[in-house]
């Protein structure tokens, strides 16, 4: 576990942006995990929760429990959307399947729709839209009041939607009326914490001398925030990796931008720093880039994957009980060769040589299959955060680590 140092900083201004804030339904379905998930999002927020071995859907914050108390309309409208959706998201994706001449490995059915709205504008943008496969499949065009498809494997999934009358007419009803005013009562019922500012602590990571270092910033809310290093103040574009928002176990996120040492000389290390600004926040995070703060990542396991640090565990234990093995082994070959009219201790090397065969089978088992179980798992997480902040891509987590 990293034990982030957090670095002296300075402030200074910046300008402050208007606040979007949204409330949005996820639904994804996995040909591959036999599971359906579906998760209301306020802001960065966990509201609501539901899955195939729930029959209703489930509140997660307690101010939500006490809220839905006198206003049973947003659990009865969630519970709703939760159980039809587990059988249209299972019909459809065997459909996408066939339609795509799919039938083979996994595949991922994702619907993500609700609304944003400007707190200073008060502008209110809703979306509704579906994906395959973390790829644009079809969105909904609330002016013709039809589906728009992106790939042609959609075409039988949109005529079945465009007849479907009443649901068109419940999803337009919800995206022009509901969605934006529901928001504004989550945001008011919730402020204390849906609109609370909790600052990072800010880290420079380098896994070893020559490599990269790593700006790291790690426990900040809400996730409108940047990252980026200057020189000179100048912000620097080349010789940089962008930066992404991860989101953490407590709620709130953590974002990393790595920069090139290959790029700068030992004389011009004073010259940068990297900068952590907050929406809606006038003051920044600053941090100069100093051998002296640079904290070291030479542990093996801080910049690996969980699947990787299990593989890690299981050999080292693996490799122990080997040695151990080959000394009995050993042990019991020159009691033998000592021995050779007793043999008394033909058996037991004999036993030995059978535990080290079981467990090089037992070994090759496990990282064949257990592999292809952590990748099915992995993809669908991935696929869950990718639509959840509207990317187009997947990319690499780093948490800090360079490489």
């Amino acid at each position: 576990m990293i034990i982030h140092f957090i670095a002296a900083f300075s402030l200074l201004s910046h300008v402050v942006s208007p606040v979007k804030h949204s409330l949005k339904l996820i639904f994804i379905e996995s040909s591959g995990v036999q599971d359906f998930v579906g998760v209301l999002w306020a802001d960065e927020t966990e509201l609501v929760h539901c899955n195939t071995n729930l029959n209703k859907a489930e509140p997660k914050p307690n101010w939500l429990k006490e809220f839905m108390k006198s206003n049973q309309e947003h659990n009865d409208l969630y519970t709703q959307e939760c159980l039809h959706s587990q059988h249209f998201f299972k019909d459809t994706l065997n459909v996408l399947r066939r339609s795509c001449s799919q039938t083979e490995g996994v595949h991922t059915l994702q619907r993500m729709y609700g609304c944003e709205w400007d707190n200073e504008t008060e502008e209110v943008k809703s979306f509704d839209r579906y994906g395959y496969d973390g790829e644009d499949l079809m969105e909904f065009n609330q002016e013709t009041q039809t589906w728009l498809i992106s790939t042609p494997c959609a075409s039988i999934v949109k005529h079945k939607l465009d007849n479907q009358q009443i649901r068109i007419a419940d999803i337009n009803h919800y995206l022009t009326n509901v969605c934006s005013k529901w928001l504004k009562q989550y945001l008011d019922y919730g402020k204390y914490f849906l609109q609370r500012t909790d600052w990072p602590s800010v880290s420079l990571l380098q896994k070893t001398p020559s490599s990269s270092v790593s700006c790291h910033a790690t426990g900040f809310y809400p996730d409108r925030a940047v990252m980026f290093w200057r020189k000179d103040g100048k912000k620097l574009y080349q010789f940089t990796d962008r930066e992404q928002i991860y989101p953490n176990q407590d709620r709130t996120f953590q974002i990393n931008v790595v920069l090139k040492l290959s790029s700068v000389t030992s004389e011009d290390w004073s010259r940068y720093d990297c900068v952590f600004q907050l929406s809606a926040v006038k003051e920044d995070i600053i941090i100069k880039l100093d051998q002296k703060v640079i904290k070291s990542n030479r542990d093996y396991l801080i910049c690996t994957s969980p699947e990787e640090n299990n593989d890690y565990y299981l050999e080292v234990f693996v490799g122990f009980f080997f040695v151990l093995l080959i000394i009995v082994l050993v042990f019991i070959v020159y009691k033998i060769t000592e021995d050779l009219e007793t043999l008394k201790y033909s058996p037991i090397a004999a036993l030995v040589l059978a535990l080290i065969l079981c467990c090089l089978t037992g070994v090759h088992f496990y990282k064949t299959n257990t592999g292809k179980q952590t990748k099915h798992l992995t993809q669908i997480f991935t696929l869950y955060t990718l639509y959840k902040y509207n990317l187009r891509s997947v990319q690499k987590l780093t948490f800090g680590c360079s490489m």
